[in-house]
């Protein structure tokens, strides 16, 4: 087997592993037995545990933005477009809820190099998207996007941390909050289209 696809199978079953079990009850000695390879094999890839669950955000963090981009590629409406971002990232941050807080307590150099530039990244997908739509005359030209592409990040993290509620409510809150949000923003034109397709964008977001 390539090195390549040695990695990436490892990368898979540690990937699934740690959201099932949780970080620090999954160990290379498990990943090993469940892959029936030898813990040599695991080190030749990655150094260390750290550098694993490193690896799996990030390649966690790579289908996430290919999903994205997918979506974007099809939508040519911009406020359309920030709420699939919202929805796309905030799913992504409310299904990993557990797993982050565990890293952030037990592996915090971990947390730390995986969440050093994502928020930005986020909030610069979102900010490109709300210019788009302040310069088709949607957003009125007085809203402030740049505080506003921070807010609606912000509203992804504060679900996040909403654990008494399930994966399910906690995205349906996500996209109810981010579609009022952005209808505060709207021109008295937009608002009027988007209450017409209200019902519509929201089954086409509670597919993906």
């Amino acid at each position: 087997m390539a090195q390549d696809d040695t990695r990436e199978l490892i990368i898979q079953t540690a990937s699934k592993q740690f959201l099932l079990q949780g970080c620090k009850k999954v160990t290379m000695d498990n990943i090993a037995t469940m892959m029936h390879i030898s813990k040599r094999t695991i080190y030749e890839q990655f150094e260390n545990k750290e550098e694993l669950l490193l690896a799996c955000m990030n390649s966690h963090n790579d289908r996430t933005e290919q999903i994205l981009k997918k979506c974007l590629s099809r939508e040519e409406e911009p406020l359309i477009a920030t709420m699939l971002i919202i929805k796309i990232s905030g799913d992504f941050l409310v299904s990993h809820a557990h797993l982050m807080e565990e890293i952030k307590d037990s592996y915090p150099d971990v947390y730390q190099r995986f969440t050093k530039d994502r928020p930005k990244e986020d909030e610069n997908h979102v900010l490109v998207q709300l210019k788009k739509a302040q310069e088709r005359g949607s957003i009125r030209p007085n809203a402030n996007i740049e505080i506003a592409s921070h807010m609606l990040i912000n509203i992804c993290k504060i679900m996040r941390e909403e654990h008494h509620l399930s994966i399910k409510e906690r995205s349906r809150i996500l996209s109810e909050t981010t579609f009022t949000y952005l209808r505060g923003l709207m021109t008295t034109e937009a608002i009027e289209l988007y209450n017409s397709k209200e019902n519509e964008i929201k089954k086409s977001l509670a597919r993906l």
